[in-house]
Protein backbone atom coordinates (compact mmCIF):
# COMPACT_ATOMS: atom_id res chain seq x y z
CA UNK A 1 0.00 0.00 0.00
CA UNK A 2 3.08 2.76 1.00
CA UNK A 3 4.66 1.65 -2.18
CA UNK A 4 1.51 2.41 -4.50
CA UNK A 5 0.68 5.38 -2.35
CA UNK A 6 4.37 6.61 -3.29
CA UNK A 7 3.53 5.76 -7.03
CA UNK A 8 0.47 7.62 -6.99
CA UNK A 9 2.07 11.00 -5.03
CA UNK A 10 4.83 10.99 -8.19
CA UNK A 11 2.18 10.82 -10.60
CA UNK A 12 0.86 13.54 -9.36
CA UNK A 13 3.80 15.73 -8.99
CA UNK A 14 4.95 15.01 -12.22
CA UNK A 15 1.42 16.29 -13.59
CA UNK A 16 1.84 18.99 -11.60
CA UNK A 17 5.48 19.94 -12.99
CA UNK A 18 4.27 19.30 -16.86
CA UNK A 19 1.33 22.26 -15.87
CA UNK A 20 3.65 24.46 -14.24
CA UNK A 21 6.05 24.26 -16.92
CA UNK A 22 4.36 24.24 -19.81
CA UNK A 23 1.79 26.73 -19.48
CA UNK A 24 4.73 29.54 -19.00
CA UNK A 25 6.21 28.87 -22.95
CA UNK A 26 2.71 28.90 -23.93
CA UNK A 27 1.85 32.44 -23.21
CA UNK A 28 5.46 34.01 -24.22
CA UNK A 29 4.97 32.06 -27.53
CA UNK A 30 0.90 32.99 -27.82
CA UNK A 31 -0.04 33.94 -31.39
CA UNK A 32 -2.24 37.57 -31.18
CA UNK A 33 -4.17 39.41 -33.84
CA UNK A 34 -4.58 43.18 -34.44
CA UNK A 35 -6.76 44.89 -36.65
CA UNK A 36 -7.88 48.19 -38.11
CA UNK A 37 -10.87 48.48 -40.30
CA UNK A 38 -11.29 51.62 -41.66
CA UNK A 39 -15.51 51.55 -40.98
CA UNK A 40 -15.25 51.51 -37.38
CA UNK A 41 -16.43 55.01 -36.28
CA UNK A 42 -12.97 56.18 -35.12
CA UNK A 43 -11.50 55.99 -38.49
CA UNK A 44 -15.13 57.20 -40.25
CA UNK A 45 -14.45 60.54 -38.26
CA UNK A 46 -11.70 62.02 -39.98
CA UNK A 47 -12.49 62.90 -42.95
CA UNK A 48 -9.29 64.47 -44.18
CA UNK A 49 -5.90 63.66 -42.92
CA UNK A 50 -3.78 66.76 -43.08
CA UNK A 51 -1.31 65.95 -40.36
CA UNK A 52 -0.11 62.57 -38.72
CA UNK A 53 -1.81 60.77 -36.46
CA UNK A 54 -2.60 57.65 -34.21
CA UNK A 55 -5.85 55.66 -33.60
CA UNK A 56 -6.05 52.84 -32.11
CA UNK A 57 -2.21 51.95 -32.27
CA UNK A 58 -2.31 52.60 -36.22
CA UNK A 59 -0.39 55.37 -37.38
CA UNK A 60 -1.53 57.89 -40.01
CA UNK A 61 1.23 59.67 -41.97
CA UNK A 62 0.37 63.04 -43.50
CA UNK A 63 0.80 66.80 -43.85
CA UNK A 64 -1.42 69.83 -45.56
CA UNK A 65 -0.05 69.22 -48.49
CA UNK A 66 -0.08 65.43 -49.00
CA UNK A 67 -3.20 64.79 -46.96
CA UNK A 68 -4.91 61.15 -46.88
CA UNK A 69 -9.05 60.36 -46.69
CA UNK A 70 -11.42 58.30 -44.96
CA UNK A 71 -14.33 58.10 -47.34
CA UNK A 72 -17.40 55.91 -47.74
CA UNK A 73 -16.51 53.28 -50.37
CA UNK A 74 -18.20 49.74 -50.75
CA UNK A 75 -16.66 46.52 -51.77
CA UNK A 76 -16.96 42.78 -50.83
CA UNK A 77 -14.06 40.53 -50.92
CA UNK A 78 -14.23 36.78 -49.78
CA UNK A 79 -17.84 36.98 -48.94
CA UNK A 80 -17.12 40.24 -46.24
CA UNK A 81 -18.24 43.86 -47.00
CA UNK A 82 -16.07 46.68 -46.56
CA UNK A 83 -17.71 50.12 -46.48
CA UNK A 84 -15.46 52.94 -45.34
CA UNK A 85 -11.74 52.94 -46.91
CA UNK A 86 -8.40 55.02 -46.17
CA UNK A 87 -7.40 57.02 -49.96
CA UNK A 88 -3.66 57.58 -49.82
CA UNK A 89 -4.72 60.15 -52.74
CA UNK A 90 -0.81 59.70 -54.42
CA UNK A 91 2.68 58.58 -53.90
CA UNK A 92 3.85 58.13 -50.18
CA UNK A 93 6.98 57.67 -48.02
CA UNK A 94 7.48 56.90 -44.46
CA UNK A 95 6.76 60.18 -43.46
CA UNK A 96 3.53 61.04 -45.81
CA UNK A 97 0.68 59.37 -47.10
CA UNK A 98 1.42 56.42 -45.26
CA UNK A 99 0.30 53.80 -43.00
CA UNK A 100 2.50 52.83 -39.69
CA UNK A 101 1.90 49.67 -38.88
CA UNK A 102 3.39 48.08 -35.67
CA UNK A 103 4.49 44.64 -35.85
CA UNK A 104 6.12 42.08 -33.34
CA UNK A 105 9.07 40.39 -35.31
CA UNK A 106 7.50 37.55 -36.39
CA UNK A 107 4.13 38.85 -38.53
CA UNK A 108 1.46 38.29 -41.42
CA UNK A 109 0.47 41.39 -42.89
CA UNK A 110 -2.89 40.90 -44.39
CA UNK A 111 -4.24 44.23 -46.47
CA UNK A 112 -7.69 44.13 -47.99
CA UNK A 113 -7.50 47.30 -50.51
CA UNK A 114 -7.47 48.07 -54.58
CA UNK A 115 -5.95 50.27 -57.18
CA UNK A 116 -8.01 53.80 -57.25
CA UNK A 117 -7.18 53.92 -60.81
CA UNK A 118 -7.93 51.76 -63.98
CA UNK A 119 -4.38 49.41 -63.68
CA UNK A 120 -2.71 47.51 -60.47
CA UNK A 121 -0.71 49.88 -58.49
CA UNK A 122 1.92 48.53 -55.50
CA UNK A 123 1.50 48.91 -51.86
CA UNK A 124 5.03 49.31 -50.44
CA UNK A 125 6.20 47.74 -47.71
CA UNK A 126 9.36 49.62 -45.55
CA UNK A 127 10.87 49.85 -42.42
CA UNK A 128 11.12 52.37 -40.32
CA UNK A 129 14.66 53.39 -41.78
CA UNK A 130 12.44 53.59 -45.22
CA UNK A 131 14.02 50.84 -47.04
CA UNK A 132 12.30 48.84 -49.15
CA UNK A 133 10.99 45.50 -48.00
CA UNK A 134 8.50 44.28 -50.38
CA UNK A 135 4.78 45.28 -51.68
CA UNK A 136 1.33 43.99 -52.11
CA UNK A 137 -0.21 44.32 -55.37
CA UNK A 138 -3.57 46.83 -55.67
CA UNK A 139 -5.58 45.20 -58.23
CA UNK A 140 -8.24 47.17 -59.74
CA UNK A 141 -11.01 44.83 -57.70
CA UNK A 142 -10.49 44.91 -54.34
CA UNK A 143 -8.94 41.61 -52.53
CA UNK A 144 -7.05 40.64 -49.71
CA UNK A 145 -3.40 41.06 -50.16
CA UNK A 146 -0.41 39.27 -47.75
CA UNK A 147 3.18 40.41 -46.71
CA UNK A 148 5.40 37.65 -44.02
CA UNK A 149 7.38 40.03 -42.30
CA UNK A 150 10.46 38.67 -40.00
CA UNK A 151 12.98 41.21 -38.53
CA UNK A 152 12.97 43.36 -35.64
CA UNK A 153 10.45 44.44 -33.21
CA UNK A 154 8.60 48.13 -34.13
CA UNK A 155 6.91 49.51 -37.02
CA UNK A 156 6.50 48.71 -40.79
CA UNK A 157 5.29 51.28 -43.28
CA UNK A 158 2.75 50.93 -45.83
CA UNK A 159 2.19 53.29 -48.62
CA UNK A 160 1.78 53.64 -52.69
CA UNK A 161 4.82 53.39 -55.28
CA UNK A 162 2.93 55.26 -57.41
CA UNK A 163 -1.03 57.08 -57.26
CA UNK A 164 -3.51 56.28 -54.90
CA UNK A 165 -4.33 53.36 -53.68
CA UNK A 166 -7.60 52.44 -51.72
CA UNK A 167 -7.11 50.63 -48.08
CA UNK A 168 -10.24 49.24 -46.52
CA UNK A 169 -8.65 47.30 -43.59
CA UNK A 170 -5.03 46.33 -42.23
CA UNK A 171 -4.46 43.21 -40.18
CA UNK A 172 -1.55 41.87 -38.07
CA UNK A 173 -1.45 38.11 -37.06
CA UNK A 174 1.84 37.81 -34.95
CA UNK A 175 3.25 34.52 -33.40
CA UNK A 176 4.87 36.51 -30.45
CA UNK A 177 7.84 36.14 -31.14
CA UNK A 178 10.78 38.87 -32.03
CA UNK A 179 14.43 39.88 -33.37
CA UNK A 180 16.78 41.95 -32.88
CA UNK A 181 18.17 40.84 -36.68
CA UNK A 182 17.73 42.58 -40.44
CA UNK A 183 14.10 42.60 -41.85
CA UNK A 184 13.00 39.96 -44.46
CA UNK A 185 9.95 38.93 -45.96
CA UNK A 186 7.86 37.71 -48.70
CA UNK A 187 4.20 39.17 -50.44
CA UNK A 188 1.48 37.25 -51.94
CA UNK A 189 -1.96 37.58 -53.24
CA UNK A 190 -3.11 36.04 -50.13
CA UNK A 191 -2.06 33.70 -47.87
CA UNK A 192 -2.48 32.93 -43.55
CA UNK A 193 0.16 32.67 -40.69
CA UNK A 194 0.81 30.01 -38.42
CA UNK A 195 2.26 29.48 -35.22
CA UNK A 196 3.88 26.74 -33.11
CA UNK A 197 3.51 26.16 -28.88
CA UNK A 198 6.48 24.01 -27.27
CA UNK A 199 6.10 22.21 -24.53
CA UNK A 200 8.15 21.07 -21.17
CA UNK A 201 7.62 17.83 -20.18
CA UNK A 202 10.06 16.38 -16.76
CA UNK A 203 10.00 13.02 -16.27
CA UNK A 204 10.75 11.63 -12.83
CA UNK A 205 11.86 8.04 -12.87
CA UNK A 206 10.11 5.95 -10.65
CA UNK A 207 11.83 2.82 -8.72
Amino acid sequence: MIKKARRVFVAVVAVLLVCFTAAPVLSANAATQNSWNFKNSNFKKLGTIKASTTVDGLGLMATSSKTMNVKAESVTVDGTAYTYCLALSGTGTTSCRSVKVPVSGSDTIKVVLRSSGSSTRNLIVADSNGKKLGTIAANKTASLGTYSYSGSKGYIYLYSENSGINIYKVQVDSNGSSSSGSSSGSSSGSGSSSSGSRYIIRFICIR
